[in-house]
């Protein structure tokens, strides 16, 4: 190689040197304001860096979703403006509107609408704006989604739907408004076929367990193992769960295919305040199991689980 070559290739090395170190720091202080929120340091930013607008770090976040996640209204309008693709999603399928559902920024969520997001745009794991929004509970997310038009019961790739997932953490008046829209009460979960009755049951949400019984929901409807909501709630010792069920009709010596009853399973958690809802709601027939695995006691008698 020519001295004079030698001399190029080492000027295109340190040029593409400074520009990979010009590129980490840009990427920095850009993702960085994103987070911390700065709206006039990110239009400083925009106007002085060759990096893109929509640009991707190595986790895949764009300045958009992280801004939206953070909840950064200002950031969210300047990278609009600066012309970010509002449904650019992440490798997982996340985008702005997910990101920011999730979190409960309703400023942020209209602001994204108004934009023309898609607002039914699933994850990779087919999750939804509404079904993340409903996930934590943000009521005022929730509305302003469904306003918009997002379908109510659009199921993520297990079948889990909007309801599903919020009957199973408790937020009634997302309950009441999803229902309100027509939310199909029984939609069952499709790997398991567990409701959302059985979910609320399961984690003691009495509230959300009378709200969906008011509507409609199978009080006997059993998941493909056979549990059915009073035997979930039994199992873990919700005695108000217990009783709203059993107020409604739900058949107490009902039990699962391997002979599991709702005082059984009471029984074995020593759930003791269960087992006389139970025995009260006239239970006559001791639990019993064909295969002894160990000694337990029920009411006095020893009997083999």
């Amino acid at each position: 190689m020519t001295p004079l070559r030698e001399e190029v290739t080492a000027l295109k090395a340190a040029a593409a040197a400074e520009a990979e170190k010009n590129r980490v720091l840009h990427e920095g202080l850009l993702f960085a304001v994103a987070e911390s929120g700065d709206p006039a340091a990110m239009l400083v930013l925009l106007q002085h860096t060759s990096l893109p607008v929509d640009y991707e770090n190595e986790a895949g976040d764009t300045l958009l979703t992280v801004a939206s996640e953070h909840g950064h209204l200002g950031v969210v309008e300047a990278l609009l403006d600066g012309g970010a693709e509002v449904d650019k999603a992440c490798e997982d399928g996340f985008t702005a509107l997910h990101s920011a559902s999730k979190n409960g920024h309703v400023g942020v969520v209209v602001v994204l609408m108004g934009k023309g997001v898609e607002v039914n745009k699933a994850t990779t794991r087919g999750t939804t704006a509404l079904f993340n929004a409903s996930l934590g509970g943000h009521l005022d997310v929730v509305e302003a989604l469904l306003r918009e038009g997002a379908v109510v019961d659009k199921a993520c790739t297990n079948g889990a739907t909007p309801l599903w997932i919020v009957s199973q953490n408790g937020h009634t008046g997302v309950v009441e408004v999803l229902l309100a829209k027509g939310a199909e009460v029984d939609k069952a979960r499709t790997d398991d076929e567990v409701t959302p009755l059985c979910m609320a049951s399961q984690e003691g949400h009495v509230g959300v367990v009378e709200v969906l019984l008011r509507k409609g929901a199978e009080v006997d409807k059993a998941s493909t193992l056979g549990s059915t909501p009073l035997v979930t709630a039994s199992v873990n010792g919700h005695v108000d769960v217990v009783e709203v069920l059993l107020g409604q009709g739900a058949q107490v010596n009902k039990a699962t295919p391997h002979g599991t009853t709702p005082l059984y399973a009471a029984s074995v958690e020593g759930h003791v305040s269960v087992v006389e809802a139970l025995l009260g709601s006239t239970y006559h027939t001791p639990p019993y199991s064909s295969t002894p695995s160990y000694q337990h006691t029920w009411l006095g008698s020893t009997f083999f689980i």
